[in-house]
Parts: structure tokens; C-alpha cells; sequence
């Protein structure tokens, strides 16, 4: 399957989501499938890699006593549909995909036959801009096909605001790499 994975933070920036991102697209690679990272541009991130489109550039923007990294730029949901229509993707899994700009621009322009996935990562006790945005998102939660929560904390966030079923499918852990057989870390 040919799969795109849309994602407000991605490397350099380091974060529970970056990982998740990368290491669940180096597995499905490795299981044979064609997978392409959808993200916005870092300053620090100026060296193309294989495998990762960069759109529009990434700002970080105070919220909930952290901050959220949002694309900006003109013209980004051209840049996606374009991206979209050249790589003709088999499922467009979006992140956070309730969060602007990048995931809903995603699932905005997901061609109609394409299986949309949306992945909620967050849980709070309280959903501000979720309660505020709710009528206006209601089309874009709609447009996801599956909905993945990494905990049962983001999945009763996440139904709060939105309705519909959720799968929980907590964060993976490479069995390879932390296996009781595999010799510790030198820290040194």
C-alpha cells in the first residue's frame, strides 16, 4: 500500500509523537509498504531526507502551558492536494488529525476513495478549543474512516468532543531493541 503519515511535529523536533511517527513508518516500510511523511519545514531541518515532504513551515504557538506546532505558509492546501494527487495514496493517517493546519488539510483533501485513519495522541481533563471548534470540525471527524487512540485517557478526551468509535492501540515498543537479551546501554 502506498500510505502518506500527516504530522504537525516531526524531527528534528523530539517528542512522544516525532517517535511514534517515525518508528511505526520504518516498520511499515519494512513490512513492504511505500510510506511518505507529511510535515511541515524546521529551520533546523534543511537537509532533505527520503521519504519526508515538507509543507508550508512549522511555528510553535503557546497552548495549554506548552506549545502546539502549527504549518504555515501560502497556499498549503494546494501543496497537499498536489502531493495527494501525485502520489495517488492508498490511506492518508493523519495525527492530532483534529488540529490545524497540516491534519485538516489532510483530511480535506484526501481524495474521496482514499481511507482516511486519524491517530489522537492527547488527553487533558478539558478541550477548549475542541468544545469552541466543534460544529466546524464535526465535517472533518465525519471524513476519518478509523479512529486510533494511543491510551484510554485519549480516547475518553477525544469522545468527549466527538462521538464515534475509537480503537485503542497504545504506543509499540521495538521488541529487538528493548529485548531482556540484548546487552544495556554503555552510558559511560
Amino acid at each position: 500500500m502506498r500510505i502518506a503519515v500527516v504530522t504537525q511535529p516531526y524531527y528534528p523536533q523530539a517528542g512522544g509523537v516525532s517517535e511514534h511517527v517515525h518508528h511505526t513508518s520504518v516498520e511499515l516500510r519494512r513490512l513492504g509498504h511505500e510510506v511518505d511523511v507529511v510535515t511541515a519545514h524546521y529551520p533546523e531541518a534543511d537537509t532533505p531526507t527520503p521519504g519526508v515532504y515538507r509543507i508550508g513551515r512549522n511555528i510553535l504557538v503557546p497552548h495549554l502551558g506548552a506549545f502546539a506546532n502549527v504549518a504555515v505558509g501560502r497556499g498549503l492546501g494546494d501543496e497537499i492536494g498536489q502531493l495527494f494527487e501525485a502520489r495517488d495514496y492508498d490511506v492518508v493517517h493523519v495525527h492530532e488529525p483534529l488540529s490545524p493546519t497540516l491534519p485538516l488539510l489532510a483530511i480535506e483533501r484526501a481524495r474521496p476513495r482514499t481511507l482516511v485513519v486519524g491517530t489522537f495522541h492527547a488527553s487533558a481533563r478539558r478541550g477548549v478549543a475542541y468544545r469552541a471548534a466543534r460544529p466546524w470540525l464535526r465535517p472533518y471527524s465525519e471524513r476519518i474512516d478509523v479512529r486510533i487512540a494511543v491510551s484510554q485517557a485519549a480516547r475518553r478526551f477525544a469522545s468527549r468532543y466527538f462521538d464515534e468509535p475509537y480503537v485503542v492501540v497504545p504506543n509499540g515498543v521495538d521488541p529487538e531493541r528493548f529485548h531482556p537479551r540484548t546487552p544495556p546501554l554503555d552510558l559511560g
